[in-house]
């Protein structure tokens, strides 16, 4: 595992279109007959989705702000056996960072590709130069001691006339280039207003097509072989076990946490849902949207995604709404984020002609989620206030995280309970500390987040559920089964 052939696929900006070309990189490997794990580079989930499926298996998030660089190449090494890891970056190769983050390019893909001492390829956008290609490409190489940049693929050729004489200037810096994408219908993206359109609407057939389009212009033995440069990693002795191998989940069939997955939610991390189990919990999945009733568990976990969307079926479901409600009431541990915290509101509304239209949510914490077309978006770190599900105020080591909504809390009771104060460029977007004044924090500024209703815990900031707060969610829902 320790010199696992890996490979960064980055860029100089974002809309190079990483993503579809990293998915044609995991499918050339596939092709070769390669198991490929697939990481995307930041907290995005949308792009991990379109990786999960191009590698026919769930895509894990590399990020040095949710979690330290140890843990990272912790859980890294603890991943299940492959032959090839595939990630994607994020922004430009050396972009994050800067401040309120650290320092200029403290959480850039280029570090984590450091950390994990992994090759890099570089997605050149041709579609408007010539010549000039060569000038990025080299720029990048050498911009930093170690930048392990090993080749180009160059994307949006229009003409194979276009590619000789990009790869004739690459040529001339030395720079391989290992694939050569046309620009035609079919080989990019389609995106929406968060970001890309998520893969689960398209399908996995969809993404497949394009990914094997793709792959058949790449280099596929060059993209091997740089791979292959790969260096041991750092050896750790931490969570992770000895040599990086994961602990082994208990044998013994666990509490149940169920999971909502479906249309209007499915942004969750892999490694928080593997950390639930290796915890001891079995997880069950259930729609919030088809499914009349919440199944039998012991603790309940929504996640992020778009219940904005389908929030006149979400309201329509009156006995799962009740159902969710009740199991909170009860005292059951539940633990909600981003679309999560939206659908136990009372109310969500979303503008559309004359005024807005309100449907009714769960009404577990108050208040009304309102879209208001206003990107909040941003790393933050938060400070506990109070006890939560997922993590003990006592000893104030608080969590890192970060939001992505465009969406705000209003109308909260002046009595709710608040969970979190948040500071840094994601801010607190659910009031202030002290619970005076607008009840909503601003980018970069001090400011609460986090709703506490009896054992649930919903909040706009999504976070990666660690071993320790996986375990004491756990524990919440095995104490709760016994009651």
């Amino acid at each position: 595992m320790e010199c696992v052939p890996r490979l960064m696929v980055t860029a100089p900006s974002s809309g190079a279109g990483k993503t579809s070309i990293a998915c044609g990189v995991v499918r050339a490997f596939r092709d070769m007959g390669m198991s490929v794990q697939a990481f995307k580079t930041g907290p995005d989930y949308l792009d991990a989705g379109y990786l999960s499926a191009a590698a026919g298996r769930p895509a894990a998030n590399l990020d040095l702000f949710l979690a330290d660089g140890r843990t990272m190449v912790e859980d890294f090494a603890a991943e299940r056996p492959f032959d090839v890891a595939v990630a994607e970056g994020v922004m430009g190769y050396f972009d994050g960072g800067g401040p309120g983050y650290g320092g200029e390019d403290e959480l850039s893909t280029y570090a984590v590709a450091s950390r994990l001492r992994m090759p890099a390829v570089l997605v050149l956008d041709a579609g408007k130069a010539g010549h000039s290609v060569a000038a990025v490409a080299a720029g990048f190489a050498a911009h930093r001691r170690r930048t392990r940049i090993r080749g180009v693929i160059l994307n949006r050729v229009g003409s194979e006339r276009h590619e000789r004489i990009c790869r004739e200037a690459l040529d001339g810096e030395g720079i391989p280039v290992l694939g050569a994408v046309p620009r035609e219908a079919g080989l990019s993206l389609d995106s929406g207003p968060l970001g890309l359109v998520p893969s689960w609407r398209l399908g996995s057939g969809a993404v497949d097509a394009m990914a094997s389009r793709i792959a058949s212009f790449l280099d596929a033995g060059g993209l091997a072989r740089a791979s292959r440069t790969s260096e041991p990693l750092p050896r750790h002795r931490g969570a992770a076990g000895r040599a990086g191998r994961p602990p082994a989940a208990p044998a013994a069939p666990g509490p149940v946490v169920c999971v909502a997955l479906d249309d209007a939610f499915g942004f969750y991390y892999r490694r928080s849902l593997e950390n639930l189990r290796l915890a001891g919990a079995s997880l069950r999945f259930f729609s919030p949207v088809a499914d009349r009733a919440l199944p039998e568990c012991d603790a309940l976990y929504v996640g992020g995604g778009f219940p904005e969307d389908r929030a006149a079926e979400l309201s329509a479901n009156s006995p799962m709404r009740a159902s969710v409600k009740r199991f909170a009431e009860r005292g059951g541990p539940v633990y909600a984020e981003g679309g999560g915290m939206m659908y136990l509101a009372d109310r969500l509304s979303a503008a559309g002609p004359g005024r807005p239209r309100r449907r009714r949510m769960v009404g577990l914490i108050g208040g009304e989620a309102a879209m208001t077309g206003r990107l909040r978006v941003g790393y933050c770190r938060c400070g506990l206030l109070a006890d939560t599900p997922i993590q003990a105020a006592a000893g104030g080591a608080g969590l890192a995280g970060h939001v992505f909504h465009y969406s705000e809390m209003r109308g909260l009771p002046d009595d709710a309970r608040l969970a979190y104060a948040c500071e840094g460029p994601g801010g607190g977007h659910v009031g202030p500390p002290g619970g005076s004044g607008p009840r909503r924090g601003r980018g970069g500024k001090r400011g609460c987040d986090g709703i506490l209703a009896h054992n649930a815990l919903a909040s706009y900031v999504h976070c990666q559920i660690t071993r320790e707060r996986a375990g004491r969610f756990v524990g919440m829902a095995a104490g709760f089964s016994r009651r």
